[in-house]
């Protein structure tokens, strides 16, 4: 099915002529515009179209919803966003939360999930970091870096690091002080750089 779409002005994407789906599917239902009308429209948009592919997918009105228990309206909610688990815990979790928005605006209820570390409805919201691979650049590629700096500052910054060893945590805190006496009267090259725990703070 075609869309008809437009450039948006400002941010240059394109989008839809007239009302997306998920505003038509609010717009339908009062108990989902009280819901979202005080919240921010980037909320309102993501609360929506959750909302909205949870009552297609499950085949519920919001009002079918709403009129559920809270276990029967857990299961289904369970049911919806399990198998996001092992696609994006991130995805999950934010289609936990805009449900569980939702159901908890009828009568103060909310929905009765497991929270601790074991339950039936637990999953590890945490993502797992890769490790990173560790490059030391060799002396050719060191210059390559330093010549592709866009002004005398970062220039300078990058052959200092490289030619004394520091870290960038302690050029932060170098200052004028710490190489007056090597620059008057007369400039003792090299420039000597005494590095305590207070230019270093992990040292």
């Amino acid at each position: 099915m075609s869309v008809n779409r437009m450039k948006d002005p400002e941010t240059g994407r394109f989008v839809s002529k007239g009302p997306a789906a998920w505003q038509v599917f609010m717009s339908q239902h009062e108990c989902v515009i009280e819901w979202v009308e005080t919240r921010p429209l980037g909320t309102r948009k993501q609360y929506g179209r959750k909302l909205m592919l949870f009552c297609e997918q499950i085949g519920v009105s919001p009002e079918q919803f709403l009129g559920l228990d809270r276990t029967r309206a857990r299961d289904l909610v369970w049911k919806f966003v399990k198998p996001f688990i092992m696609e994006s815990a991130s995805k999950t979790k934010n289609n936990l939360a805009a449900l569980k928005s939702f159901y908890r605006s009828q009568d103060g209820e909310i929905l009765p999930f497991e929270s601790r570390r074991g339950g039936k409805h637990y999953f590890n919201s945490k993502k797992r970091k890769k490790a990173a691979l560790e490059h030391v650049p060799n002396i050719p590629e060191t210059y390559a870096i330093i010549d592709a700096a866009t002004n005398l500052r970062d220039n300078t910054m990058l052959l200092v690091l490289f030619q004394s060893g520091i870290r960038e945590n302690a050029i932060c805190h170098l200052n004028f002080e710490h190489v007056k006496d090597q620059l008057y009267p007369e400039p003792k090259i090299p420039l000597r750089l005494r590095i305590t725990d207070q230019i270093d703070t992990k040292l």
